[in-house]
């Protein structure tokens, strides 16, 4: 849900800064400030992903954050002014480094316990904190080359998307694994249930003609030695079941 509102998010903030945006309707003022509103949601929105990504604990008063951004939002509608917006933005924009930092952080020690994901992350992150710090630097005057921020929002979705590619073909693959162990339960079930049968239907088949002989009130039939030869039985199959306990321990 995350990933798709962070999409959504950057897909607008692309819209309303591109030339096509008059296409529709002859509002800079408008697309301007709908550019910002999209830009104010997407840091909230991108920790938002990044800790759903990982399963990570959220901030201790991070929707702090939220409401924050939303009150940049109802400012820039009260001052109309995009002189102000650009100048506000570029001081705004220097705290994302922080949130980029601590993603760097959480990367490096996903990257320590071998996770993948958390390889193909920082790659994307590096690369969008690059075209961050470019960014800033060219709005300040320290650096006169053309801006790399669009780039990076495609680099950084597309690496993304290969993440969660990545991530739903291993759980294919576990859930087809898993499927294989059950199915390889079930017939290892089977060969128990047999051996089963094997081992407790000699003792069973004695004892019926044991009680058939007394149902017959058979003359020959010596009462202790029924109950001695019962009791035999009996503990035989109490070795026959451990046995099989046993059995089924080491093969399942």
């Amino acid at each position: 849900f995350f990933w798709n509102s962070s999409n959504f998010r950057v897909i607008f903030y692309l819209l309303f800064k591109n030339e096509y945006r008059f296409e529709m309707i002859n509002g800079f003022l408008l697309f301007k400030y709908l550019e910002y509103l999209a830009l104010f949601h997407l840091p909230f929105l991108y920790m938002l992903f990044f800790q759903e990504f990982f399963t990570l604990p959220k901030i201790k008063y991070q929707n702090i954050y939220y409401f924050i951004n939303l009150f940049f939002a109802i400012v820039f509608i009260l001052f109309r002014n995009p002189y102000f917006w650009d100048n506000f933005i570029s001081i705004w924009s220097i705290h994302i480094l922080a949130i980029l930092g601590y993603t760097i952080l959480i990367c490096q020690r996903k990257i320590m316990e071998k996770n993948r994901e958390g390889f193909i992350f920082s790659v994307a992150i590096i690369y969008f904190l690059y075209a961050i710090v470019k960014q800033i630097l060219i709005e300040r005057g320290i650096l006169d080359s053309s801006s790399s921020l669009d780039k990076a929002y495609f680099v950084f979705i597309l690496f993304m998307t290969f993440a969660l590619r990545f991530r739903f073909i291993m759980l294919k693959l576990k859930i087809q694994k898993r499927f294989e162990q059950l199915k390889e339960v079930d017939s290892l079930r089977e060969r128990i249930f047999k051996h089963m049968d094997k081992m407790m239907t000699a003792p069973l088949l004695h004892v019926r003609q044991i009680i058939a002989r007394l149902k017959n009130k058979d003359e020959n039939v010596k009462v202790l030695e029924v109950f001695q030869e019962m009791k035999e039985i009996h503990e035989n199959l109490n070795t026959t079941m451990d046995d099989i306990l046993e059995l089924s321990r080491l093969e399942v």
